[in-house]
């Protein structure tokens, strides 16, 4: 069983998904900078969870997913018609995907799939191999903040998703990218949530010596 708020256990699940080193600062850059584009939108109406069973890391938007990370494959949502217009005359290996009751409908031509999510009119779901994510979130990651800023104001988290909210994989991503990423504020005051995130950046600082001398 992973502990959601060890930041052991967190990258150990992160190693496994991402082995490849490139690939891991590609994908945890962009996970990183969609939290913080989110949390500057509303600050307790997102989450971030390190399933307990392994299986996936996933980023929340209200009541939503946004991007959930496999062993092997990542999904991103977004906006359909801004999608299309980057798509133009472009190579990419990207499998879109869809919903028709309950039925997921996958396919490599983004018109050929429904909605991916009910609760948010013209969602479409993004399938890449970890090896293409740098051509492929250049190409979604603009759609994917239309789909972010779009579900953050029309869905509201719910308590599940919000006490799956993982603390160490928010560390730990802090300690990659060298820089505080925030946690959501859900009922804490603004106080104790200064002092946390000055306690995380003294932590990341700290990170980046030790890692900086075994590297020496």
């Amino acid at each position: 069983m992973i502990d959601r708020n060890s930041i052991e256990d967190a990258e150990k699940i992160v190693n496994e998904f991402l082995p490849d080193r490139s690939i891991r600062e590609i994908l945890l850059n962009f996970l990183a900078d969609s939290i913080t584009y989110s949390h500057s939108l509303d600050c307790a109406n997102w989450s971030l969870n390190l399933d307990k069973d392994g299986k996936f890391i996933r980023f929340n938007i209200g009541q939503v997913y946004c991007v959930t990370i496999y062993p092997s494959e990542s999904l991103v949502l977004c906006l359909r018609n801004k999608l299309k217009k980057n798509l133009m005359q472009k190579d990419v290996l990207i499998d879109f995907v869809g919903y028709e009751k309950k039925k997921e409908i996958r396919n490599s031509d983004i018109d050929k799939v429904p909605d991916c999510l009910v609760m948010v009119p013209d969602s479409v779901g993004c399938y890449f191999k970890h090896e293409k994510a740098r051509k492929c979130l250049e190409i979604i990651k603009n759609s994917n903040r239309d789909f972010i800023k779009f579900a953050i104001k029309r869905t509201n988290i719910l308590p599940n998703i919000r006490n799956a909210h993982s603390t160490g994989i928010i560390e730990y991503i802090s300690r990659k990218v060298k820089k505080s990423i925030p946690n959501p504020l859900y009922s804490i005051t603004e106080g104790e949530y200064c002092a946390f995130q000055d306690k995380l950046l003294v932590r990341a600082k700290k990170m980046t010596d030790l890692e900086l001398e075994e590297k020496s």
